[in-house]
């Protein structure tokens, strides 16, 4: 059997076993009691600020989550308030600037908004992710599709050589349940010895 040939039928067997998974939202009175435990732990001060951050957000239509689970995460690991509050007011930038890339005639989704923002700190341009946004059809996953994006780029896969391979995806349906499996089936070849770049291109070739 010829080496593409028998890629091909690997990739095939990729997307074929490969499936995504749904992570539930949180109960609000859930996020309320990690809210109020937080500011437990902090100085008046920065409990108040956290407070103010978390209103401002939910009334901007952004996920407050983050936000909280921010200041737990810093008060667990013992980082001090003004620090922790520092990396609370820089997670709602990002929050803010994926809300932004995603705004195109209507709201954009919390849990999108998450998602792009955890893929812009992951290392995807927001000139990327903005020409994802652009290109998009009604009802796609744009927001999928970015995280997918940063799961390439994690893999040494050439943003243009991604960007590329996403357009494909695009051009051929754009099916949800493909966009997970794309990452694993890069990552396969890979393995096999071929460069992250042509890798991207070869899984593109048969999306």
């Amino acid at each position: 059997m010829k080496a593409t040939t028998f890629r091909a039928c690997v990739l095939a067997l990729v997307f074929a076993a490969c499936a995504l998974v749904a992570v539930p939202a949180p109960a609000v009175a859930q996020e309320a009691a990690r809210l109020e435990r937080a500011k437990s732990r902090l100085t008046p001060a920065a409990a108040r600020e956290l407070e103010q951050i978390v209103a401002a957000a939910r009334a901007r239509g952004l996920p407050t989550e983050p936000l909280v689970n921010k200041a737990l995460e810093g008060l667990a690991k013992g980082v001090a308030p003004n620090r922790i509050m520092g990396a609370v007011r820089s997670l709602l930038d990002q929050l803010t600037q994926a809300q932004t890339i995603l705004s195109a005639g209507s709201r954009p989704a919390p849990g999108d908004i998450e998602v792009v923002a955890n893929a812009l700190r992951r290392g995807v341009s927001a000139d990327a992710a903005r020409k994802l946004v652009a290109g998009a059809r009604p009802g796609e996953p744009v927001a999928q599709a970015i995280h997918t994006l940063a799961d390439l780029v994690e893999r040494g896969v050439p943003v243009n050589a991604a960007m590329d391979l996403l357009s494909a995806w695009r051009s051929r349906g754009g099916r949800p349940e493909d966009l997970d499996r794309l990452p694993v089936a890069v990552e396969r070849l890979v393995r096999e010895g071929v460069s992250p770049g042509a890798a991207a291109r070869e899984v593109a070739s048969v999306v």
